[in-house]
């Protein structure tokens, strides 16, 4: 599910979402799918100062008038675990949510 956002989802915008996804189904099926692109060289269609590689593309149709849907920065994901911890999550179910999760289902599905 996207995080809706003009910019960039930032850790508060995240943590917001994760509790609710873990207060909808649980802290055993949460995970982090950053969906981050490459940078497209030559294209400058973003807004001063904005990375286009957390961005989708255009074409995909997202975000305000196609012009692309912000994704997290995965530079932020440390702060983000470090958010959870300090937002009464265990290191447990952190490390579940920042990748353990999507392991255990893999495992299961390959």
């Amino acid at each position: 599910r996207f995080i809706k956002s003009p910019n960039a989802p930032e850790v508060p915008d995240m943590i917001r979402h994760i509790d609710y996804a873990v207060k909808l189904v649980g802290v055993d099926h949460v995970g982090i799918g950053l969906d981050t692109m490459p940078s497209v060289a030559g294209t400058n269609d973003f807004p001063d100062g904005v990375d286009r590689t957390f961005y989708w593309p255009a074409e995909r149709g997202y975000g305000p008038g196609a012009g692309g849907a912000a994704v997290f920065d995965p530079k932020k994901l440390p702060a983000l675990a470090d958010a959870l911890i300090a937002g009464g999550y265990k290191p447990d179910d952190v490390d579940k949510i920042m990748g353990e999760n999507f392991v255990r289902v893999a495992k299961a599905c390959w």
